[in-house]
């Protein structure tokens, strides 16, 4: 996929609306529901997934994103972050944060293996660390054995991949089944 090779919403892995159990490689939690697809392939899914992702960081977020007010503190990094939104994507609203750091084991940063644990390994969980509207994560599917048996993801390197639920505060009162 070329970087500037963002597809339309309704055709991307990469969204905010969830996928359809259909729509993903075939997982054991699913066999019995029906629902997985065997035909997609788990490696070709996941490169799909990090093209897409290459793709949106090198072009869509350059020329989409904007800044939300101006850079705040954000306990316990001694970097400032600075907001970004956007909503030009076929009606989803998208937000990331940028924050430069000192790479270096001491108050208020972190070496880059540190920082790096914390944003790749378990990021869904540590996301409540620093967005106070996040208040539960848990896995949903853990592709991690599936992932380990592949080998080849089209030159992408140390690759995870699961499947997290996030319960922002206006469901807390809402009862799922």
């Amino acid at each position: 996929m070329e970087t500037n090779d963002f597809k339309a919403p309704a055709t991307r892995k990469l969204r905010l609306a969830p996928l359809q159990p259909s729509a993903l490689p075939a997982h054991p939690a699913l066999a019995n529901s029906g629902s997985s697809s065997a035909s997609v392939s788990l490696a070709a899914f996941v490169r799909e997934v990090l093209d897409e992702a290459l793709a949106f960081s090198d072009s869509v977020m350059p020329s989409t994103f904007q800044k939300k007010g101006s850079p705040k503190s954000s306990a316990p990094a001694a970097a400032k972050v600075q907001l970004l939104s956007s909503d030009v994507l076929k009606g989803e609203a998208w937000f990331a944060r940028r924050s430069e750091h000192v790479d270096g084991a001491r108050d208020g940063s972190a070496s880059f293996a540190e920082f790096e644990r914390g944003l790749f390994h378990d990021h869904s969980v540590h996301e409540m660390d620093y967005t106070p509207d996040v208040f539960d994560a848990f896995k949903v599917l853990d592709y991690s054995e599936g992932v380990a048996g592949v080998g080849d993801f089209g030159g992408w390197s140390d690759v995870g991949m699961e499947r997290r639920f996030f319960l922002p505060p206006l469901l807390l009162a809402a009862c799922f089944s």
